[in-house]
């Protein structure tokens, strides 16, 4: 989901065809790639006392309160704040024109710092707390930047920042079919045009899925496996496109994961994306299923207590649902404890997404 301005916050320039895009670029060309041929491999991150540098690309206007990065991490060196106001912008970022909300300031960051970008680039949205964030960091912002494994965004080259499925996985859009096609996911309708546009050597895929809300991190490497001037090509069509602009963000939310991975679905169960990403780690999906069921069971006892009351009794008589729910909660809280503990050996969060280790590896 895109951010959501105010039409006289976020306006385009006149629009013109989306045609007038296309050049006659080569299929093999130094300044374009063609993703499907590329070779996207891991990467071996340094050693675990090695300090990544990290640029945090937000877009905003005014009226949004970014202060929650000062207050969580104050004059960090090694984190550039790459805020991009639409309606008061300051040197040095910049926005050629206001058009496709966020990803607007995400390409126009690439594009200006090609030569000088950080270890890892994240892109967020400006809100502190956000329905589409992370339920077991709070829904924060600064918890899941707290909690980030760097060195798995070094490791992987492309990470999506949200971690639950629902609601645009797995089999989301289905752009040639177009079986979805409604008010609550206009982008599908355009998809398979705008990809045509936007990647006009590459397939349409049948199916195409993330996490939703166009929240990533990429590392430098991965970024500049594509040349700047493809970059500039997508921007080209993000700025002239004739889409409106809570679609055209919507259609990109389902492309990074295309053009830094080379996959049109990218949907990691839940509890491998918590525990790999976060240090969230449950031991296993069937203790991340259980951890949900007790979740539930809290709110089962909270609507019997609810009841109960409008019954005629209290919420301690005829049953003391008081005791229930709080002996309930404590549970929660105690496997969601456990599971942060569990995370914070490197081992353990190994084992848990199956992935190879050998002592002194770090995350």
């Amino acid at each position: 989901m895109s951010i959501q301005w105010e039409d006289s916050d976020w306006q385009g320039n006149d629009q013109i065809p989306t045609a007038a895009l296309l050049d006659e670029t080569p299929t093999q060309s130094p300044s374009y790639a063609i993703i499907s041929q590329l070779s996207f491999e891991t990467v071996e991150p340094e050693p675990q006392d090695y300090q990544y540098s990290r640029a945090l690309v937000i877009a905003r206007t005014t009226k949004e309160d970014i202060s929650w990065i000062d207050e969580a991490f104050g004059d960090d060196p090694l984190l550039e704040k790459a805020i991009y106001t639409v309606d008061n912008p300051v040197e040095p970022y910049i926005l050629p024109a206001n058009k496709g909300h966020e990803v607007m300031a995400y390409l126009t960051f690439i594009i200006d710092f090609y030569d000088d970008l950080p270890d890892i680039s994240i892109f967020m949205h400006a809100h502190a707390a956000a329905w589409h964030n992370n339920e077991l960091l709070e829904m924060s912002s600064a918890e899941m930047l707290k909690h980030m494994n760097i060195r798995k965004v070094i490791r992987d080259g492309y990470v999506n920042l949200r971690c639950h499925r629902y609601p645009s996985c797995p089999d989301h859009l289905f752009p040639i079919a177009k079986n979805n096609s409604e008010a609550s996911i206009p982008e599908e309708a355009v998809f398979a045009d705008a990809w045509k546009e936007i990647l006009p050597f590459e397939d349409v895929p049948e199916v195409v899925s993330q996490p939703c809300c166009g929240q990533f991190a990429v590392s430098r490497e991965r970024i500049r496996l594509i040349p700047r001037a493809q970059y500039e090509h997508f921007r080209r069509w993000l700025m002239y496109t004739t889409l409106e602009d809570r679609v055209s963000g919507r259609v990109w939310e389902y492309i990074y994961q295309y053009i830094w991975l080379g996959v049109p679905q990218l949907c990691p169960k839940e509890h491998v994306c918590y525990c790999d990403l976060y240090g969230v780690c449950f031991g296993g999906e069937a203790y991340y299923e259980d951890y949900y069921a007790k979740k539930s069971h809290v709110d089962v006892l909270e609507r019997l207590s609810n009841a109960q009351v409008e019954a005629g009794g209290n919420k301690t008589w005829p049953v003391d649902y008081v005791e229930l729910v709080s002996t309930a909660q404590e549970a929660v809280k105690a496997d969601l404890r456990n599971a942060f503990l569990r995370g914070s050996d490197p081992y353990n969060r190994a084992v848990e997404v199956e992935r190879p280790f050998k002592p002194g590896d770090g995350f």
